[in-house]
Order: C-alpha cells, then structure tokens, then sequence
C-alpha cells in the first residue's frame, strides 16, 4: 500500500503546516481565547490543580510527625488528579444534558403533547 493510498481515506491527520497556518492566521492569544469560550473547563481544572498543589506545599512543613514524605506526595498527587478529572467530568456532564439529554427531553414533552391534544 502506498502513501497516496494510506492519506486518501476521509480522515486525515493535520500535518504540522496546518498547524502553523492555523496559528499564523489567529495568533495565540486569539485561539486561547475562543478555547476558553467555547470549552473553559480543562483551563479552570488546571488552575484548580495548581491551588490543590499550592496549599498541600503550604502546608508540608505541618503534616503529621509520622506520616512519610512519600505518602504526603501520594496525596498531594490524588488530590491534584481528583481535582482536575472531577472539573472535567462536570464539564462533561454539563455538555452532554445540554447537547443530548435536554433536546431529547424536550422532544419527548413535545410528542406526549401532540399525543395529548389528538386523543381530545
């Protein structure tokens, strides 16, 4: 097979040109910009991350006497992950009863209404 054969299928991965045309039409801060606008949950998971690790390395020097620096970084790291995957599985969820959930709700009242009025 080949590599005319292998690019000419309907997906095609974006080389690094397209990258940077994409780049150069919009510029950095334009592109973060509208990341934010349209999708700000991996941006605030990532910011709220950062505050789990400032306050667990705030309070390193007052951990318990017996606990291990090792398990303090364990926890420091879970609490890291538990913030950031639980912002983007709320983010989730929020895209997906407005995307799915709510339009299929809407359109299931709408058909028991129509039923409703033909059976009057």
């Amino acid at each position: 097979m080949s590599n005319q054969d292998k690019d000419s299928g309907p997906l095609q991965r974006p080389s690094a040109q397209d990258y940077a045309d994409i780049n150069a039409q919009a510029g950095p801060h334009v592109s973060f910009q509208e990341h934010m606008m349209n999708n700000p949950f991996p941006v605030i998971g990532s910011l709220g991350g950062i505050g789990v690790l400032a306050y667990m390395i705030r309070g390193f020097r007052h951990r318990e006497k017996n606990m291990p620096i090792s398990m303090y970084l364990i926890h420091t790291r879970l609490g890291v992950q538990l913030t950031v995957v639980g912002v983007l599985t709320l983010g989730m969820t929020g895209h997906l009863w407005t995307d799915k959930i709510s339009p299929w709700l809407e359109h299931r009242r709408q058909s028991e209404a129509a039923a409703a009025d033909s059976k009057k």
